[in-house]
């Protein structure tokens, strides 16, 4: 089965120069391909950071965020084709040590086969 997928992340950082690393982890999988969506400025055409991420354990990663202890909504959507049994989970971490980002309850993935 192929499935679309998406992750609504709201996170907060403990200082602007502190990015935030979000990824994913999944099984084995004959077709996939997800984009992050990341703000890391003022509204405008460089708002946002854009990647892809084509493999398990592979995260996009920011240099700083627009606002400290705020909340902030970042996503990530794709396709995947597993070939194997497991999860499809989100994984996150700061972009300089291990500390310094908080992932908030209210994150959410949604999982849709697709015909």
């Amino acid at each position: 089965t192929t499935y679309s997928f998406e992750w609504n992340i709201l996170f907060q950082s403990t200082a602007t120069l502190n990015g935030v690393r979000l990824g994913l982890t999944f099984p084995a999988a004959t077709i996939v391909s997800a984009a992050a969506r990341i703000p890391i400025a003022a509204d405008g055409t460089a708002g946002d950071f854009q990647g892809q991420i084509n493999s398990s354990g592979d995260a996009v990663v920011t240099t700083a965020v627009q606002f400290t202890n705020t909340n902030l909504f970042a996503q990530i959507t794709g396709i995947l084709r597993p070939s194997a049994n497991g999860n499809l989970a989100l994984v996150y971490g700061s972009e300089l040590n291990t500390s310094g980002i908080v992932i908030k309850q209210q994150t959410c993935g949604f999982l849709y086969p697709v015909s």
